[in-house]
Parts: structure tokens; C-alpha cells; sequence
């Protein structure tokens, strides 16, 4: 839970959060999803979504070139 992470992982939707070196909240939430396998699944799936979805290239380009022409709008 720290620096951009946040802002990709929706917590407990398509991934899981934990503050920096709280070392038993990791813990408990890795045995959570061992003890969990179809959820563990899911969060899976859902985190490859929101990857192919937000970083693709195809996505990625076009940011680019929105910062291009705001810049070149100054």
C-alpha cells in the first residue's frame, strides 16, 4: 500500500493491499487465499484485466500523446 500501487489495485477486487512491513497482515492475507483458492482465482483474473486494460499499448500511446497536445496547446 504504498506509492502508485493504490491507485491500480482495487483491495480485495483485483488484488490485495498491506502497509510496508506489516509482515502479519501479509501473512494473513496469503493464507487467506490459500485457504481460498476460487477467490484467489478471481483476484487473479481481475488483476490481469485491470493490467491488459490500463497498460496496454494501444492505452499507453494515447496518454502519451493527450500530455503531447496539452503540451503543445501551452
Amino acid at each position: 500500500n504504498v506509492g502508485g500501487i493504490p491507485e491500480v489495485i482495487n483491495d480485495g477486487k483485483n488484488g490485495l493491499l498491506f502497509n510496508l512491513l506489516d509482515f502479519q497482515s501479509l501473512a494473513d492475507k496469503v493464507l487467506y487465499l490459500l485457504e481460498n483458492p476460487a477467490f484467489a482465482s478471481e483476484l487473479g483474473f481481475s488483476g490481469r484485466r485491470t493490467v491488459e486494460d490500463k497498460f496496454n499499448w494501444q492505452h499507453i500511446v494515447k496518454q502519451v500523446l493527450e500530455v503531447y497536445d496539452k503540451a503543445l496547446a501551452k
